[in-house]
């Protein structure tokens, strides 16, 4: 099981202890991708760049949304200025 962060907020320490709480899964998949035949070299970059790839798109999912949202108050805001008061 993954250890929860110590706060729901932000605080200091907190990418290090995702780091941590990470780690050992990571060490594990290693193993179990070595074990199956695959050099540790090439699991961990298959699973640097899943990671790269997985944070690309929640990025671009984030901007996707932040401009729907945008988009949608200016729709709400020009659809409230044409009717008349």
């Amino acid at each position: 099981m993954i250890p929860s962060p110590l706060k729901d907020k932000p605080y200091d320490d907190r990418e290090t202890d995702c780091l941590i709480a990470l780690e050992m899964r990571v060490h594990d998949v290693v193993d179990e991708a070595e074990a199956a035949g695959w050099a540790r070299l090439e699991a961990m970059a298959a699973i640097a760049s899943i990671a790269l790839n997985q944070m690309f798109a929640e990025q671009e999912k984030e901007v996707t949304n932040s401009r729907r949202a945008e988009a949608q108050g200016k729709v709400a805001l020009k659809a409230s200025d044409s009717f008349p008061r």
